[in-house]
């Protein structure tokens, strides 16, 4: 190997570092943003992966559901909802993945949450509209 290729190697490998960190610096900022947003929400936010398991819970959900994000995270989605709704949205789900085609996942629909569940200081149409918030499917 020469001395140039030598030096333009190690010119790149320096290169690949340094870019690397401002990725690694850009990735943390992201994710320190999205926590912030995360965390202030005043929407409860539930998130799922594919099936169904919940992987992310914001503190506006843990208040709204009555349960901690470690006692959500981890379970089905499900269990926040009512029948037939519970019942029904692992085929649901599967359904969407397999075909992509919007009919109850990925259309935007409001479901009911379970009521035993919810925090109880809650009343009348404020209760409804922040369960039903909660629980959309995207």
């Amino acid at each position: 190997m020469t001395d140039a290729t030598s030096a333009l190697n190690a010119l790149q490998a320096s290169d690949s570092h340094a870019a690397r960190g401002r990725l690694q610096e850009a990735l943390a900022t992201s994710e320190a943003h999205m926590h912030a947003l995360l965390e202030a929400a005043v929407d409860g936010i539930v998130s799922i992966d594919e099936q169904g398991i919940i992987q992310l819970v914001n503190p506006a959900a843990e208040r709204l559901f009555g349960y901690s994000a470690q006692e959500l995270i981890g379970q089905n989605i499900s269990l926040l909802m009512p029948s037939p709704y519970r019942e029904d949205h692992d085929r649901y789900l599967a359904r969407y993945l397999a075909t992509g085609e919007k009919k109850i996942i990925g259309i935007g629909r409001e479901v009911m949450g379970l009521w035993s569940y919810l925090p109880k200081p809650f009343s009348g149409r404020d209760l409804l509209d922040a369960v039903n918030r909660a629980l959309r499917c995207h």
